[in-house]
């Protein structure tokens, strides 16, 4: 089924002209830990992250994405979705809180089972911004690892378009998906224990002293005696 991408309030089919020159959406994921930016490829058991799902134009001449929809599969055995997304489609309200600032034309996206979220989707409103080449961010998925393993990601982009100068209706561009990589380990264990104490003084040394000592002061005793007679 062909969906539709807005920009600037008009809908661009897959099915729509094609500009002059090749088009093309990137997309692409990265995973972070939840509250920071720098992108990881291992995270320990418990450790909440985050999937960035983003998508470039890469267009012969680019000006940025109008819009599209992405599949995400994942391996369950090793993350929890913690977003809260239904599997009817009827109501956006779940999804629109993932998207970045600027898609906010359509909303679109369903869980099917487990492990599969389809058509999570958006698109540019009017007026449009056109960030031309750059990377921008689509949306946002949490997850918590709650195995060690690799976390099995693959992300399917779909009936995306591109801003066309020019041309209010934009073009279709096929999108070419790079998976992200994440990889849970165990956590640590718990540190080794407090080592032992210092060694007593063995108590047979301590004894075989004493006696020399106290053998040294009978002789010493015994010469001051003779010295006095």
């Amino acid at each position: 089924m062909t969906r539709p991408a807005a920009i600037a309030g008009v809908l661009v089919s897959a099915l729509g002209s094609l500009a002059a020159g090749q088009t093309g959406v990137r997309v692409d994921g990265v995973f972070v830990r939840t509250g920071t930016f720098t992108p990881i490829t291992e995270v320990q058991v418990g450790q909440p992250v985050q999937l960035i799902v983003r998508v470039q134009d890469t267009s012969t001449s680019p000006q940025g994405v109008a819009g599209g929809y992405v599949d995400v599969t994942w391996s369950t055995g090793v993350l929890q979705l913690l977003d809260q997304i239904d599997g009817d489609g009827t109501d956006d309200s779940d999804v629109e809180p993932l998207f970045g600032s600027v898609w906010t034309a359509f909303y679109a996206g369903e869980k099917i089972g487990e492990g599969l979220l389809t058509g999570m989707g958006s698109g540019q409103g009017f007026p449009p911004v056109y960030f031309e080449g750059d990377v921008q961010d689509f949306f946002t998925l949490n997850f918590n690892p709650i195995a060690k393993g690799s976390a099995g990601v693959t992300l399917t982009g779909h009936d995306f378009g591109v801003i066309v100068l020019g041309d209010p209706n934009g073009a279709s561009a096929p999108a070419t998906s790079v998976d992200p990589t994440l990889t849970v380990v165990d956590a640590p264990g718990p540190g080794p224990g407090p080592g032992p104490g210092p060694t007593p003084p063995c108590l047979g040394s301590a004894l075989a002293v004493g006696a020399v000592g106290l053998g040294g002061l009978a002789r010493l005793v015994s010469g001051r005696r003779r010295e006095g007679r």
